[in-house]
């Protein structure tokens, strides 16, 4: 399948956003000017287009968030102006060494700038485990919805507790970072 559209004399990137990731990129269509109006070229570009777009969706579902398209055309048009096709933080990771060394010197000059950075190595974000509670109560909020203020402090405060005496015991640090250590540390706490 090859994502081509012409119009007129030019061709361009066009393909729905599939409806598993509607609620994180709510457009119709991705469409973006290929800038050609030769087919071979539009194939190539097309490719590489496609793969951009499709890891920006992977990420949108891994990191929770939604379509920012500011950012989003940001951060691939920073890429393309240092050189490099923009890649996600998990696909700069399995990168060939060259490559990564390549992407890693090309942030050195402009370290200080985190567009520069994320657009060139890649932009996954993680979660910090101080924001897991937070987000436990984004996607609950089914459970909680039919609930008065009052059910609703009831409810939360329990969790609330636990999850500040869990970050005073373990710490803060990367969500992913969690691991059996950490959890036996803080199951032992409440056996004591």
């Amino acid at each position: 399948m090859s994502h081509i559209l012409k119009i007129k004399n030019r061709y361009y990137y066009n393909r729905r956003v599939p409806k598993e990731i509607k609620d994180f990129d709510s457009r119709e269509y991705v469409r973006i000017s290929l800038k050609t109006d030769s087919y071979s070229e539009a194939l190539k570009l097309c490719s590489l287009y496609d793969k951009e777009v499709t890891e920006f969706w992977h990420s949108l579902i891994r990191t929770q968030s939604t379509y920012d398209p500011v950012r989003f055309d940001k951060i691939i048009k920073l890429a393309r102006q240092i050189g490099f096709i923009y890649k996600s933080l998990s696909e700069v990771k399995v990168a060939p060494t060259e490559e990564l060394i390549e992407r890693v010197l090309a942030t050195k000059p402009a370290v200080k700038s985190r567009d520069v950075v994320e657009a060139v190595v890649g932009a996954d974000h993680e979660l910090f485990i101080s924001q897991a509670l937070e987000e436990y109560f984004r996607l609950t909020k089914n459970l909680v919805m039919n609930k008065s203020r009052n059910q609703l402090r009831k409810w939360e405060n329990p969790r609330k507790r636990v999850f500040n005496r869990f970050l005073e015991i373990v710490g803060d640090g990367s969500l992913s970072g969690l691991n059996r250590d950490k959890m036996i540390t803080f199951r032992d706490h409440y056996i004591e």
